[in-house]
């Protein structure tokens, strides 16, 4: 296989990281030719860079085997930078409008944080795919 990123070895399985330029080969394959290779993947999104005072999609997260083998959750996280957090809102009020804002309108995104009780572990929007 040619090398498009790091390869994680977890104690699941096989995880691929990828970012800078193994981004554009990467994403000439589809899900079922990646899932010969890998359990788990992390896509960097391409220029998408922490801002000290600002917040941004920064990487999608794809489970190739997942429990139900018929769909593929892919999972969209932001990246911002908690200590330098200097917008007129709090992360929990940008929590608050992407959570309103998807419920409000007809899209096939779920909001998500890794935390029930605060959005500053972790937040953003998951796609359930079919295969």
């Amino acid at each position: 296989m040619a090398k498009f990123g790091r390869i994680q070895v977890l104690a699941t399985g096989r995880k691929g990281n990828f970012d800078g330029s193994s981004v554009a080969k990467v994403t000439k394959l589809s899900f079922q030719d990646l899932a010969g290779y890998f359990d788990e993947l992390q896509i960097w999104i391409p220029d998408a860079r922490k801002q000290l005072d600002d917040w941004a999609f920064a990487n999608v997260e794809v489970v190739l085997h997942p429990e139900d083998n018929d769909r593929i959750e892919v999972v969209f996280s932001l990246a911002y930078d908690l200590e330098f957090w200097s917008r007129p809102y709090s992360i929990a009020d940008l929590a608050v409008a992407i959570e309103k804002t998807i419920d409000a309108h007809d899209v096939p995104f779920a909001y998500w944080q890794r935390n029930e009780n605060t959005a500053t572990n972790g937040l953003g929007l998951s796609l359930s795919l079919c295969r």
